[in-house]
C-alpha cells in the first residue's frame, strides 16, 4: 500500500490486499479491496475521492463517516484514519497543482486552488453521482480504451468535475 500510495501505517490484523490502478501523469483511478480487519492512519499527498462497499469508517479534520454510506474527500496533509473490513474500495486521486490548474481553466481564472469545506458530499443525489462515476471510471480504466489519450482526457475531466 505504501508503494501504491504513501506513508500508511497499519495496526492490528491479518489483511489481503488487491489493487487495480491506472491512470497517467494528470489523475489515477483504482479499485481496492481489503479483506479482513485492520485500522490504518495515512497522510497522503493527493487528493482523493473515495467511496467503499463494506466496513469503512473513517476520521479526518474533526468529520467521520462511513464511505460504505457516502463517498468523501481526502486532501494532502490532513491525517486520515480508518477502521476497515471486508471493503472495496474505489477512487480517484489528483496532484493538487493538477486540480488547481483544471479549476483555472474552467473558470477561466488563474488565482483560483482549490479546497474542501468538508469531506462528504452536499446531499444524497450527489453521494450517489460521486459513487456512480468512481464505478464507471474505474470499469473504464480496465479496459484497452483507456490507453487512447482521448478516453482518459475525457474521464478526467468528467472526474474532475464531480
Amino acid at each position: 500500500m505504501q508503494r501504491d500510495f504513501g506513508p500508511v501505517a497499519l495496526f492490528t490484523g491479518n489483511v489481503t490486499y488487491d489493487c487495480r490502478v491506472a491512470g497517467d501523469d494528470r489523475f489515477s483511478v483504482a479499485a481496492i479491496k481489503f479483506g479482513g480487519s485492520f485500522s490504518s492512519d495515512a497522510n497522503l499527498e493527493t487528493v482523493m475521492m473515495v467511496s467503499a462497499t463494506g466496513e469503512y469508517g473513517w476520521e479526518a479534520g474533526g468529520e467521520s463517516g462511513n464511505l460504505a454510506l457516502s463517498p468523501a474527500v481526502v486532501e494532502p496533509g490532513l491525517p486520515w484514519r480508518g477502521n476497515l473490513r471486508d471493503v472495496e474500495t474505489r477512487f480517484v486521486s489528483f496532484s493538487v497543482p493538477q486540480l488547481d490548474s483544471m479549476a483555472q481553466a474552467m473558470f477561466a481564472d488563474d488565482s483560483l486552488h482549490v479546497r474542501f469545506d468538508q469531506r462528504g458530499p452536499i446531499s444524497e443525489l450527489s453521494a450517489l453521482s460521486i459513487r456512480e462515476t468512481l464505478h464507471y471510471a474505474t470499469k473504464v480504466a480496465e479496459t484497452e480504451e483507456f490507453e487512447a489519450d482521448l478516453v482518459r482526457a475525457s474521464l478526467y475531466r468528467l472526474l474532475g468535475c464531480t
